[in-house]
């Protein structure tokens, strides 16, 4: 909230912040919360850590490293995308560890949601970083993502340009076809053409839709002629 902490009260935070632990993690999880939905999370996040409340309240070591990735976030970056940068500062390329994010959601009592949007982002980043050598269905299959404008504030945040990534977007939502165009194939589709319902449904159908994407095929009648060379009746 922007006061200074009076420094006797300061040191008696870290004698006792072990005892952190013993508080319910939904309030731990409620009040962390709260403070990157506040005007200073940075500042929350660095108080935290300076007075030895990182460690229970995430259930890990104590951490002093630096809040780059945090400090570069704009103040509309939403809680995913915040907990996501902590994440990345505090733990670098282990950020998507899955025992990481595990042990993050017990803490804090994360919802399935903010969980769910953690680990998209994070697993977003190295995608973002290999952008130019992804072909065209692969980019709008990304920018296509509900969350892509708070990964591009994370990609931003830790170091990535996403000013070309922004640009790139723009030129291929215009392109004619667009990001996520309907499918010109589903299916029922396939099961006209003689496929047996299974797992090679969804392969099908991806290729057919990034054929689309990159404007391979244009319309129906030509999906269905593809769909009718791609399958083998018996």
């Amino acid at each position: 909230l922007g006061f200074e902490i009076e420094p006797k009260t300061s040191a008696a935070i870290r004698a006792h912040a072990r005892y952190l632990g013993q508080i319910s993690r939904e309030r731990i999880g409620q009040e962390l919360l709260a403070m990157l939905q506040g005007p200073s999370p940075v500042r929350a996040l660095d108080l935290l850590q300076q007075h030895k409340l990182d460690a229970p309240t995430l259930n890990e070591d104590p951490n002093g490293h630096t809040l780059d990735a945090s400090r570069q976030l704009p103040a509309h970056a939403d809680i995913p995308t915040r907990l996501a940068a902590w994440l990345i500062d505090r733990h670098n390329s282990e950020a998507q560890n899955p025992r990481i994010i595990k042990r993050w959601r017990a803490a804090l009592s994360l919802s399935n949601e903010h969980r769910d949007e953690l680990n998209r982002l994070l697993k977003l980043m190295p995608m973002l970083d290999e952008w130019a050598n992804l072909p065209v269905a692969a980019r709008k299959r990304l920018a296509a993502h509900d969350n892509w404008d708070q990964s591009l504030v994370l990609h931003h945040a830790i170091g990535g340009d996403a000013s070309i990534l922004r640009s790139d977007t723009a030129q291929l939502a215009h392109d004619g076809i667009g990001l996520s165009p309907d499918p010109l194939l589903a299916g029922e589709d396939l099961i006209a053409a003689g496929c047996e319902p299974g797992p090679s449904f969804k392969t099908i159908l991806d290729q057919a839709y990034d054929l689309q994407l990159e404007g391979e095929l244009s319309n129906r009648e030509q999906a269905l002629h593809w769909l009718c060379s791609r399958v083998r009746r018996p």
